[in-house]
């Protein structure tokens, strides 16, 4: 067997040819080989629970538009800083826990922001005595491993363009 952390799904190598297991367990349960235009629908979610139980031959056309539909589905959420509860799509969900570093959610920016003033002050702090060490914007985004532009808007913000060279 053939597994991959970022697989979905388990594989079988057959004659040199990765197969997913998934479809030979369903080829073998039916006595046929598969359609090209039939998929195997995993019932609970999980694409390593290969029971027959939990498969099942489902039409491409008609398991597109189900997980189409799945996708559109709504998250109900309750918001970190001030507990306003507020609704997200299933995919933006999990795009917003997987960013974020404390898994924490947030229903807007300006709730996700307050929480971070002391580490912003503390960003601050050494752009301010890295200017004043002569660095250069550039030379601080490398050596400290931030983004030139994160650097840049922190610059801007505590109003340090003055007659340093900031390239």
């Amino acid at each position: 067997m053939v597994e991959n952390m970022k697989a979905k799904y388990k594989y079988l190598s057959r004659n040199g040819k990765n197969h997913a297991e998934h479809r030979l367990i369903m080829e073998k349960h039916l006595n046929r080989k598969l359609r090209d235009n039939e998929d195997i629908h995993h019932v609970n979610g999980d694409g390593f629970d290969n029971g027959v139980e939990n498969l099942q031959v489902i039409i491409h056309g008609q398991h597109s538009r189900f997980h189409a539909l799945q996708r559109g589905k709504k998250i109900n959420c309750v918001c970190f800083v001030c507990n306003k509860h507020f609704v997200i799509p299933q995919h933006e969900y999990r795009y917003r826990i997987k960013r974020s570093k404390s898994g924490n959610l947030f229903c807007s920016n300006k709730c996700a922001f307050s929480i971070l003033p002391k580490r912003l002050l503390d960003i601050d702090d050494l752009i301010i005595s890295e200017i004043n060490g002569g660095l250069t914007g550039y030379a601080i985004a490398k050596k400290h491993k931030f983004d030139r532009k994160t650097v840049y808007n922190h610059i801007k913000r505590i109003n340090l363009m003055s007659n340093k060279s900031v390239s």
